[in-house]
């Protein structure tokens, strides 16, 4: 981050692993950093090229070309120069994990929502005690807390569970039998529907 600084870059105050420089002919670069894997984007081969040689100087730089995937996500480039990112593999991961332990990977019924239609969370659903979601998660033989936290990694290409993903996040300190029932029934949910991510387009 100070190398990066250091040449003129400035840290996202949000994403704080995302850093942007912009130049004065217009040019811009993007970049993501996450410990010891870059990704970044530019609008200029001339302004890109510059800052290769100067991380060139700096480090051992081994470029990788156009990217494909990076940290689990699929990237595909289309001739429009749209860009799609999926993490089809990440999910499939992520419901064997999970769905396997519950005893539920041979379900057949299909779930075409995230959430269970009559499900409406209240304070009132949550266990009166840690011990007790702990028990329940011993009986249900999920980590409620690690399955939340795969999924709200998930969620950055899966807008359909956005909304699923917030409702149980906020139950995760003592979650209810009816929350490990909705979780179950997300994870069902994303077996069904495995292959979803989003599309940025050119313009």
């Amino acid at each position: 981050m100070e190398f990066l600084a250091s040449i003129g870059f400035t840290q996202s105050t949000v994403i704080r692993c995302l850093f942007f420089q912009k130049y004065q002919d217009g040019s811009v670069i993007f970049i993501l950093n996450y410990v010891d894997d870059m990704l970044y984007y530019g609008n200029s081969d001339d302004t890109l090229l510059t800052f290769e040689k100067k991380l060139s100087e700096r480090f051992n730089l081994e470029t990788k070309g156009q990217a494909h995937w990076y940290l689990a996500t699929k990237i595909t480039q289309l001739a429009s120069h749209d860009i799609i990112l999926d993490q089809t593999r990440y999910c499939k991961s992520v419901v064997k994990k999970y769905l396997d332990s519950v005893g539920c990977k041979n379900v057949s019924r299909k779930h075409t929502s995230p959430l269970p239609c009559e499900f409406i969370p209240t304070s009132e659903d949550c266990s009166e005690t840690e011990e007790k979601a702990a028990t329940l998660m011993d009986e249900y033989k999920l980590d409620y807390a690690s399955c939340i936290g795969s999924l709200i990694y998930l969620s950055q290409t899966r807008s359909d569970i956005i909304f699923a993903v917030n409702k149980l996040a906020r139950c995760m300190q003592k979650p209810g039998k009816v929350h490990f029932e909705a979780l179950i029934h997300l994870i069902c949910y994303l077996k069904d529907n495995n292959n979803f991510g989003v599309r940025f387009f050119s313009d």
